[in-house]
């Protein structure tokens, strides 16, 4: 099954969605592509461990 799709990902850049993952405690390596960020947000979305109000906030960063 596939994680659940995430509208607000689509206004984050990928420096903030780097900035997201490694406070919740990844290493983004410089070949990750977005995708790969994305996909690893939408996880830890659905397993609880990032949570869409992160999202939200990283937005405005």
């Amino acid at each position: 099954m596939s994680p659940p799709k995430i509208p607000t990902l689509l206004l984050l850049n990928r420096r903030q969605k780097k900035a997201l993952l490694e406070t919740h405690g990844y290493h983004v390596m410089e070949g990750d592509t977005e995708s790969d960020l994305d996909f690893t947000i939408r996880e830890d979305v659905a397993k609880g461990d990032i949570k869409v109000s992160d999202i939200e906030r990283a937005i405005g960063s």
